[in-house]
């Protein structure tokens, strides 16, 4: 039967896995293993991608979601925007003449390498300001839903540490791919996107699930962030994950559990906070000095991805990751998978 277990991340995806062979017999089966429960990005100067996470594979729990619709968007170009022009970072991207360029059809060369150096992707122009436009009129039209994490069994960063922030907690709303048609279109668009599908099997292998059920957070200026979680070896314990596990053989990427990170509202980065990762910890071999999961110390090595509007972040859940405290004005809203 299949094993539960608490999860650090509401929402992730996972690879597909072949049809199982039969179980080995008592004596040759091996012992269970407990594990720590789960728990990425490197600010970009150009407009290029950089590292990122993607979504776990499918088929090793049947209970869960299993990803099935087409996404019916393409993606389209965004034009450099000041930080916070626009409630929830809507403006314009694209001229009314010009034609989005067709989604890849396999992940590239240098998305590969980048994964692969970072443990994470930043991938531009995702969802077109339409659709953002949408997505954020679905949330404000359920935002009493959201539920505060004023709970301190609840909170995820310490107190008085820089994750924690000074001002209300974070906003969880969650239900979004149950809402009715119109709402719920573009959100579960993102599970077979036509630019994401081709990172997704870049990175999962053929075939992949939905492992969480997706959600959306939200944080108003000063609110808390999330300490640093995760890695193929958990950067609390130092025991290894499987379940999280970051590997490269053969020229093919694969992580076990891959989350995707979609921005909706608010400009990420350095100077805002939210959503940060410790570019390659998914290859590192030890816990995390003391201080730094709480990010009082070594701050310098945690990065805060560089994300608009419109663009999603993959990070491998081996990648160790977690938010800053929110320092804008415009609301921040991400839907996590």
């Amino acid at each position: 039967m299949p094993r539960t277990r608490p999860r650090t991340c509401p929402a992730s995806l996972s690879r597909s896995s072949p049809a199982r062979a039969p179980a080995p017999s008592p004596s040759t089966r091996p012992s269970p293993s407990t594990r720590p429960s789960p728990s990425t990005a490197r600010p970009r100067t150009g407009r290029g991608p950089s590292g990122g996470a993607l979504p776990r594979a499918a088929g090793r729990n049947p209970t869960k979601l299993a990803v099935s619709s087409l996404a019916d968007s393409a993606a389209t170009n965004r034009t450099d925007a000041p930080p916070d022009a626009a409630p929830f970072g809507t403006p314009a991207r694209m001229a009314d003449d010009a034609v989005p360029p067709p989604p890849p059809a396999a992940m590239s060369d240098s998305e590969r390498y980048l994964f692969d150096l970072n443990g994470f992707l930043v991938v531009r122009d995702v969802l077109s300001p339409d659709e953002v436009a949408a997505c954020n009129a679905a949330i404000t039209a359920h935002a009493d839903e959201a539920v505060a994490r004023s709970d301190p069994a609840l909170r995820n960063a310490a107190g008085g540490s820089s994750m924690y922030g000074d001002g209300p907690p974070r906003l969880d709303l969650g239900g979004i791919l149950d809402w009715d048609a119109g709402e719920s279109r573009v959100f579960k668009s993102v599970l077979a996107h036509p630019r994401l599908r081709p990172l997704f099997a870049g990175i999962l292998g053929k075939g992949y699930r939905l492992d969480h059920i997706p959600f959306v957070l939200m944080n108003n200026r000063g609110g808390e962030g999330f300490a640093l979680h995760g890695g193929t070896v958990d950067c609390v314990t130092g025991e290894y994950s499987p379940d999280l596990a970051y590997s490269c053989r053969a020229g093919q990427v694969r992580t076990s559990l891959l989350g995707c990170n979609v921005i909706l509202s608010g400009e990420h980065g350095p100077d805002n906070g939210g959503f940060c990762v410790v570019p390659g910890s998914h290859k590192s071999n030890f816990a995390m000095p003391p201080g730094m999961v709480d990010g009082n110390e070594h701050g310098e090595y945690i990065v805060n991805p560089v994300a608009g509007p419109g663009d999603v972040v993959l990070f491998s859940e081996g990648t160790v990751h977690g938010a800053r405290a929110w320092r804008s004005d415009v609301q921040r809203r991400t839907a996590l998978y």
